[in-house]
């Protein structure tokens, strides 16, 4: 990742574009439709907050949004931890986390990171990136091919594609 293009160099983002596809842990992918996302995801005081925190395997720690920024995200605080005791019935903990960002992103850049996700959507990715130029810049427009080649059976209308997560409420 040190090799990321940094166009807008790494900053705090202000606005993530869903549909997303989330990192859990370094290790897997997993896409995420608007209506998913928001119900797990929210804004609070420019950070991103998560649900499910108690839980190591829901660590989220990068976000690649539709129009092909990698977003990292950093812990900042645990809300609700007191109630880790729950877990196994229901996670109420919240990690509320900042959000720094770098892309849009080359497709080898891309491949880098895609190496290390280890699950059938990480797999997809890379196939479909292997057979890009690397010089290429993975955007909106590449996003969108991926998911709807891909990803055929979690189709996304039209209008969900143009949602956004904005930070600074």
């Amino acid at each position: 990742m040190n090799q990321m293009n940094s166009s807008p160099s790494s900053e705090a983002v202000k606005v993530i574009y869903l549909p997303v596809m989330m990192v859990f842990c370094d290790k897997k992918v997993v896409p995420y439709r608007p209506e998913d996302f928001t119900s797990d995801y929210r804004s609070a005081n420019g950070h991103l907050v998560c649900s499910h925190a108690s839980l190591p395997k829901m660590k989220v720690t990068h976000l690649l949004d539709r129009r092909g920024f990698f977003h990292t995200l950093s812990p900042l605080k645990k809300r609700c931890a007191f109630l880790g005791y729950f877990v196994r019935v229901w996670d109420f903990t919240k990690m509320e986390c900042s959000v720094s960002t770098a892309g849009p992103l080359k497709m080898d850049e891309l491949l880098v990171e895609a190496k290390n996700w280890k699950n059938d959507y990480g797999r997809r990715l890379r196939r479909y990136l292997e057979k890009q130029n690397p010089e290429a810049i993975f955007d909106e427009t590449q996003f969108r091919l991926v998911w709807e080649s891909t990803l055929k059976f979690m189709p996304v209308s039209e209008v969900d594609w143009g949602k956004v997560l904005d930070l600074r409420k």
